[in-house]
C-alpha cells in the first residue's frame, strides 16, 4: 500500500522528515507515504503543524501503532515496503518495530546510537530477517551515515589504485553548528545508568559475529593529539564509541575488502591557537560529562541542564547549521610502492543533528527501493555501506551532500555552507 511509513510523526525529528518528504515528494505522487504514532489526536496536530510549510501533508495518511502492542505494528509493517522511525531511546521503544519488521519481510531505517540495542537486534532478530529478506538497518542519520559511506568512499577510492588496501583511515569531525539532540543525550543517560551496557559499549568489536572479527586490536583515541596531514589539534569524538562500532560491522559484512588488518578511528580536529584550546577542552570536558551520566544525582543535573527529549533547535538553526567530516586514509606499505595518502570529505548544508539527518533518514529509506542496491536480495540486521552502499551516496549528493576524495596531495578544507 505504501513506500514508507514515517512511524514517529509526532516527534520533533518526525516532524521534521514529514516536512522534508511534503515538500521533497508531496502526497499521492512518487512516493506514496503515511504517518504513524500511537495517538490520532496527536498525529491531526503534527500534521496540522507541518503543513504550514509543506500544505501537501494535510493530505497524507495516518496510521494508529503503539510500540508496546505487537498487533498494531504488525498491521502497520504490512501496510509498506519501509518502516522510517525517529521513535527512540530504541532501547526503550523499538524493539518490538525490528521483530515486526523481520518477521514480515518489511525494509526498516531508524537513528538509533545505541549499539548496545543493536546487537541485541543481531543476536534476536538477525536470523529471521535473513530469512525473510527484510533489510533492518540502524544508525541512518549523523551516526552513522558520514563515517560508514565515508569508509566505503575512501576504501574504494585506494582500492582503484591498483588494488591497494588501507592500513590506516582516520575519521575527523570539523567545523559544524547546530544543536544538541535532545533525544540523544537521552540515549546517553539510558546507558549510563546500567552497567551492563556501559561494559557493551566498550567493547570495540561488538557489532561484529566472531567470524567477522578484525585480526588487529583496536586503539582508542585518547588525549590532545595533531594530524599533521590535516594541521589540526585533535581530540577525541563523542560519538566515535558507536560509529566506530557501525563501521567495523560494515567491514565484516564484507570481509574486509579494503584489508582485514584495517584500523579505524574517529577525531575531532581544530585549526590554529584557538583550536589548541578547544581540543584540550574537549579532552577534560567529555569524559567529565559521561562520568557525572554515570551517577544518578549527576545526572539528574545534566537532564536539568540540557535539551530533553521532544526539544530542538529553531528553524532558522536547523536551516543555517552545517557539518564537515575529513577522511584521511594511508595505504598498506607494499615492496617497490610508496605508501599512499588519500583525502576526501563529506559536507552537510544543515544542521547535522536534526534537519540534515532527516535528509540522510529519509534517502536511506527511499534508496532501499532502489533496485540498484547491492546484494538486493539480502536481508539481516545491515548497515547503510551494506545496505544501500553507492545508491545511498548518490541520493545524498543530489539532496545537496558533498561525498568526495581529495586530488593527490590536496588536503580538505572547511565549507561552512555548501557552494
Amino acid at each position: 500500500e505504501f513506500d514508507v511509513v514515517v512511524y514517529g510523526a509526532t516527534g520533533y525529528t518526525g516532524k521534521i522528515v514529514m516536512e522534508y518528504i511534503g515538500q521533497t515528494y508531496g502526497v499521492g505522487g512518487e512516493v506514496s507515504w503515511a504517518i504513524a504514532g500511537r495517538s490520532e489526536s496527536k498525529l491531526v496536530a503534527s500534521r496540522d503543524e507541518v503543513a504550514e510549510y509543506a500544505p501537501a501533508v494535510r493530505d497524507v495518511p495516518m496510521i494508529i501503532a503503539n510500540s508496546s502492542d505487537r498487533e498494531s505494528l504488525d498491521a502497520m509493517v504490512a501496510r509498506t515496503k519501509v518502516v522510517l522511525t525517529t521513535v527512540g531511546p530504541y532501547l526503550k521503544y523499538g524493539s518490538e518495530l525490528v521483530a515486526a519488521c523481520a518477521a514480515s519481510g518489511t525494509h526498516y531505517v531508524d537513528l538509533t546510537g545505541e549499539a548496545c540495542w543493536i546487537r541485541k537486534m543481531i543476536d534476536a532478530h538477525g536470523a529471521e530477517a535473513e530469512r525473510t529478506g527484510a533489510k533492518i538497518v540502524p544508525s541512518c542519520g549523523f551516526d552513522s551515515i558520514p563515517s560508514d559511506l565515508g569508509t566505503l568512499m575512501m576504501g574504494e577510492a585506494m582500492l582503484a589504485r591498483d588494488g591497494r588496501q588501507i592500513d590506516s583511515l582516520t575519521y575527523f569531525c570539523g567545523p559544524m553548528s547546530g544543536g544538541a539532540s535532545g533525544g540523544t543525550l537521552d540515549t546517553m543517560y539510558t546507558i549510563c545508568s546500567d552497567k551492563s551496557l556501559i561494559k557493551m559499549m566498550v567493547t570495540p568489536y561488538l557489532l561484529n559475529d566472531e567470524d567477522q572479527k578484525p585480526t588487529v586490536p583496536f586503539r582508542d583515541a585518547i588525549g590532545l593529539g595533531y594530524n599533521s596531514t590535516l594541521g589540526r589539534w585533535t581530540s577525541p569524538f563523542f560519538m566515535a564509541g558507536h560509529n566506530v562500532k557501525v563501521v567495523y560491522r560494515s567491514l565484516g559484512l564484507q570481509s574486509f575488502p579494503y584489508g582485514r588488518n584495517m584500523r579505524y578511528q574517529e577525531l575531532m580536529c581544530y585549526r590554529g591557537v584557538k583550536g589548541f584550546f578547544q581540543a584540550l577542552a574537549t579532552v577534560v570536558i567529555m569524559p567529565l560529562v559521561l562520568a557525572m551520566a554515570t551517577v544518578a544525582p549527576t545526572r539528574r543535573l545534566l537532564q536539568w541542564a540540557l535539551p530533553k527529549p521532544g526539544e530542538g533547535i529553531s528553524r532558522e538553526e536547523r536551516e543555517n547549521g552545517y557539518f564537515n567530516t575529513y577522511f584521511v586514509a594511508h595505504s598498506v606499505e607494499e615492496p617497490n610502492k610508496p605508501r599512499e595518502t588519500l583525502c576526501g570529505r563529506i559536507v552537510g548544508p544543515h544542521d547535522p543533528g536534526y534537519l540534515q539527518t532527516a535528509i540522510m533518514l529519509t534517502n536511506a529509506a527511499l534508496a532501499l527501493l532502489d533496485p540498484n542496491i547491492p546484494n538486493r536480495e539480502r536481508g539481516g540486521i545491515l548497515t547503510p555501506a551494506t545496505a544501500m552502499g553507492n545508491v545511498l551516496i548518490e541520493r545524498l549528493r543530489a539532496a545537496g551532500m558533498t561525498f568526495e576524495v581529495c586530488e593527490e596531495g590536496e588536503v580538505p578544507t572547511s565549507r561552512r555552507r555548501q557552494a
